[in-house]
């Protein structure tokens, strides 16, 4: 059995947080996503942890959505992806906010409409 103790936990904090200030620094590009449905995880949960420690972080918003947008979609499909960007001819999947949210980020966690292929995705219900 492997176990940490506190000062592990906390040196290896740190060591993250230096390695990203790092990258920041650099000006590495990085981008957002998940590597795939873990058991006992609800799908997209990971995805917003992420985006909220990457900002928690430092990194700045118009960067984020980027690295979750165009970014991605150029890793993931290359110079030619038919998504990943608002542009005629590219495939209509949009999360909207009601507000700026360069200015105030958390509205990136609070869409008040999604478009897949251009249409509406309903919401269901949460459970109480």
């Amino acid at each position: 059995e492997i176990v940490a103790t506190g000062e592990e936990l906390a040196e290896n904090h740190e060591h993250r947080e230096r390695s990203f200030q790092a990258l920041l620094a650099a000006g590495v590009p990085l981008l957002v996503g998940t590597d795939a449905s873990i058991p006992a995880v609800w799908p997209g949960s990971g995805y917003v942890a992420e985006l909220k420690a990457l900002l928690a972080h430092g990194y700045p918003v118009n960067q984020l959505i980027v690295s979750m947008t165009s970014r991605a979609a150029r890793v993931v499909a290359g110079d030619n992806a038919d998504f990943g960007v608002v542009q005629t001819g590219k495939c209509a999947d949009l999360v909207v906010v009601d507000g700026d949210p360069l200015s105030d980020p958390s509205l990136l966690f609070r869409p008040s409409l999604v478009l897949r292929g251009g249409h509406v995705v309903e919401r269901l219900p949460a459970k109480p």
